[in-house]
């Protein structure tokens, strides 16, 4: 049902990447393809860090070398940690689109789901090339806003690429594999931002759509805004039968005083007080503590980037190549929580296990115990 895949180091590969230089796009007096690669957060940060460390390793497989055959350009919009209103967010795209329309790349490449909103909508229907990945939200809300693909098998315009839309099914499939009993689930989402609100309906849209992926029956969905609604879904989830495990995917809420709670303290305070797993779709949250997780491969899914820049650098155009799901995906497991809760991991997944953790950071006073 899953397939491992290799966990990759990428310190290394970024410290390549940050000692590439802007250069003129020729090379002794021959014009090469440039790409421009627009990062929606810091650099080496967020899933669109590693996203460009397996696009660049398949660069390399595929034999394109910076300053040899192709020159790479970089941007980085730093939405993260510095420029997080909407309002910096969009004056950070109009500086990329600015350093876009000077540089004319061959290939603007775009990872996250901010430059995208930011910096590939904007250029739509425009002679840019462009290649995205990591974007969460699927296509269809985007088109919905801006149009920019005629449908993902033909996109018809000028913007290609590999979301990275939510792997609920696949974490469903595996938390029934650990728990053949589960029968009933719930969702549970902020509300707090369209984002995760969007990500949410759009795993209820794909449950109802396919119901044959997803082993365990959804039973409740709720979208939450304040710290107290989560507290009473939790407490109440734990004297409900027809619930067996919940589907998180939300990170701050907001406390009665209006003031903001961290994911963490959220977190935290799920470990201490659910009696059940909660599994998610991120699984860079599976460390902090939850039960576990199936999620997108991001060095796979960024060389499966790559392949599509390659093809635009060899003449075809965006409009012709079909916008993908990633092909490849990450099970990730905690095992203190599992063994916290008393549930057993069997063997036969823990084999195929990418990533096994044995503490929590949010919660450090457990960890697991081998017998």
């Amino acid at each position: 049902m899953f397939k491992r895949n290799h966990i990759i180091v990428i310190a290394s590969v970024l410290s390549i990447l940050a000692a590439v230089p802007l250069c003129a796009a020729a090379v002794d007096g021959k014009e090469i393809p440039t790409i421009l690669i627009v990062q929606s957060y810091g650099e080496g940060e967020g899933c669109g860090g590693r996203l460009e460390v397996g696009m660049m390793q398949e660069f390399k497989r595929l034999g394109y070398k910076h300053g040899k055959n192709i020159n790479i350009h970089r941007f980085c919009m730093d939405t993260q940690t510095k420029y997080m209103s909407p309002k910096q967010r969009k004056m950070r795209g109009a500086i990329a689109i600015k350093k876009a329309q000077e540089l004319k790349p061959t290939v603007l490449v775009v990872f996250d789901d901010t430059a995208f909103r930011f910096v590939a909508l904007p250029l739509a229907k425009t002679s840019h090339q462009i290649v995205f990945g990591g974007v969460n939200v699927a296509p269809e809300r985007y088109n919905a806003e801006t149009e920019f693909m005629k449908s993902r098998e033909e996109p018809g315009y000028n913007i290609t690429g590999v979301t990275e839309e939510s792997t609920s099914d696949y974490a469903t499939q595996m938390m029934k594999q650990i728990i053949p009993s589960a029968k009933g689930m719930t969702i549970v989402s902020s509300d707090m931002t369209p984002f995760f609100r969007y990500i949410a309906e759009d795993i209820i849209d794909d449950i109802r759509r396919n119901p044959q992926n997803y082993p365990i029956e959804m039973k409740s969905a709720h979208f939450v805004k304040k710290y107290s609604e989560l507290k009473r879904l939790y407490s109440g989830f734990n004297k409900d039968d027809s619930i067996d495990v919940i589907h998180y995917s939300s990170t701050g809420l907001l406390g009665d005083n209006g003031e903001g709670i961290k994911h963490e303290e959220i977190v935290r305070w799920i470990l201490k007080n659910s009696k059940k797993p909660t599994y998610v779709w991120m699984v860079d949250w599976v460390p902090m503590g939850f039960f576990g997780g199936a999620g997108v491969n991001l060095h796979l899914c960024g060389r499966q980037v790559a392949t599509k820049v390659v093809r635009v650098l060899k003449g075809e155009k965006a409009a012709h190549i079909p916008i993908e799901k990633p092909r490849y995906h990450t099970i990730d497991i905690n095992l203190a929580r599992a063994q916290q809760l008393g549930i057993p991991i069997p063997s036969d997944l823990l084999l195929v296990a990418d990533k096994i953790y044995t503490e929590m950071t949010v919660f450090p006073g457990y960890k697991y115990k081998s017998e």
